[in-house]
């Protein structure tokens, strides 16, 4: 963020971020997309892609699909 987005003027509330590890893999251990929520990034849009059941941090929207849905978006938002 600080290095890219903020140099440009971008805020993170105009981000998305997508991945498809956001969910918990058990009680309190998120997965790695996870660790792209931070005090910088917090207001920004999170989408998981991922199909799994698993239950996601309250700040991700899941949209399913896996990597398809993944390239849908970004050819939908190019």
């Amino acid at each position: 963020m600080k290095n890219v987005l903020y140099k440009e003027g971008i805020k993170a509330e105009d981000c998305c971020f997508v991945g498809d590890e956001f969910t918990y893999l058990t009680d309190g251990i998120r997965g790695s997309d996870a660790y792209m929520i931070t005090e910088a990034t917090k207001n920004g849009t999170f989408i998981d892609v991922s199909e799994n059941p698993w239950k996601l941090p309250d700040e991700v929207r899941n949209i399913g699909g896996g990597v398809s849905a993944f390239k849908e978006f970004l050819s939908s938002v190019l």
